[in-house]
């Protein structure tokens, strides 16, 4: 699954995931279409009694996982060994179904490119009565505000009725996963931390600079003193001096990185690194960490969705920061060198293999693979700033007050 644009609009034609290269590799790669956006994720009381409503968009990823099941050996695959992997969405999604009892026996690995449990900033997912007073309100400002109404609406007005941006985080401004007792029986991260997860390798990371394309989602940061404030109000007074060690802001141009760091720790990465923990504390599976930190003129800054072109050897123009200049023969040898850790975790629940950089098995120690212009076993290079934002979990779940914070 590729990161579908945040569950809500995409395709698996994208040129940037083309299993072409992979499958030369080796594997066989199977790409699925699922239904996104208000289509993928509507909740409504009165669509409940035909059948539990919120998460169709995980549902279709779950048939067509047993599709795979029952045909992949027709292709040259494997049915008893299938890796779910995904970025971004794609990511949480594969997070979310290691969570639900309906996928179990459906995939036996799991990689996840920056995303995790559809948490972060805003808070954890929907609860079942959000998200279905949400339906509510939007099937009335249609008008009618029944269910019979709104499937009489053509499907393109139907979708411009509930539109969305990078501007706001989907969590709270776009129809997206909810608990719905069926698919999603609880917040993903408490069904981790008690132990109630797949127990399947799983392969992990976050990019350097995850925050790029969520710019619009940070906090004020047109100087020290608005950051600090707003800061302040995210995490409480009492807490601004620890916070501050972490995300300082002693001037305005410390304050704004500060603020781009914090981005893309709550979007993105510390949900992550949650999803490397809580796995690995069972035991049960190994867990392999990345930092993704790769730079080059080809690839000028580690953003969010760059490592896509390298994992899939595609190296298509990295057009969400802005890059049209041609892979050089650096950006091949990375994206062979990704390619084979992927195709090797798939193949083999391990990515080390012959001529590869070691890459340890995520611990205790908190160390992590470094894909960057060197390749290496590091310490995980946001650590301090990820266990600040893990002093705020309670039984796995962030604040519910987050969803004010602006």
């Amino acid at each position: 699954m590729d990161s579908r644009r945040r569950l809500q609009f995409g395709s698996s034609a994208n040129p940037a995931t083309d299993g072409g290269a992979l499958a030369a590799k080796g594997v066989v790669v199977v790409s699925f279409n699922y239904r996104l956006g208000i289509f993928g994720f509507y909740a409504h009381p009165d669509l409940d009694t035909e059948a539990p409503s919120g998460n169709y968009g995980l549902q279709d990823q779950l048939m067509a996982l047993r599709w795979v099941k029952a045909n992949i050996a027709g292709f040259g695959g494997d049915p008893d060994n299938v890796t779910l992997f995904g970025e971004s969405a794609g990511a949480m999604a594969v997070g979310i179904l290691m969570a639900s009892p309906l996928a179990h026996g459906l995939f036996h690995k799991a990689i996840g490119q920056s995303g995790a449990f559809w948490d972060g900033k805003h808070g954890p997912l929907q609860g079942f009565e959000e998200a279905r007073a949400r339906g509510l309100a939007f099937a009335r400002q249609q008008g009618n505000g029944s269910i019979a109404a709104l499937r009489s609406m053509p499907a393109d007005r139907l979708n411009a009725a509930a539109p969305w941006s990078f501007r706001t985080s989907p969590v709270v401004t776009a129809f997206s996963p909810s608990i719905d007792h069926h698919v999603v029986p609880d917040v993903p991260a408490r069904r981790f931390l008690r132990g109630e997860q797949m127990h399947i390798p799983l392969l992990a990371g976050w990019n350097a600079a995850e925050e790029v394309p969520f710019a619009p989602q940070s906090l004020p940061d047109q100087s020290a003193k608005a950051f600090v404030a707003a800061a302040a109000e995210m995490f409480g007074k009492e807490r601004i001096a620890d916070f501050l060690k972490v995300y300082p802001a002693a001037t305005d141009v410390e304050a704004k990185a500060s603020a781009a760091a914090l981005n893309g720790d709550t979007v993105v990465g510390e949900q992550c690194w949650q999803w490397l923990r809580l796995h690995r504390r069972e035991g049960r599976a190994p867990v392999y960490g990345y930092h993704f930190s790769y730079t080059s003129r080809y690839t000028p800054i580690a953003s969010h969705v760059t490592d896509i072109p390298f994992v899939f050897g595609s190296l298509t123009p990295q057009q969400v920061i802005g890059s049209t200049t041609p892979p050089a023969e650096e950006d091949r040898a990375l994206a062979q060198t990704m390619m084979s850790y992927w195709v090797n975790f798939a193949a083999h629940g391990d990515p080390n293999g012959s001529g590869l950089p070691p890459w340890p098995a995520y611990d205790e120690n908190d160390v992590v693979q470094i894909l960057g212009t060197k390749i290496k076993a590091h310490r995980n290079p946001q650590a301090a700033r990820f266990r600040f934002l893990d002093s705020f979990r309670q039984d796995g779940i962030l604040p519910m007050r987050w969803r004010e914070v602006p």
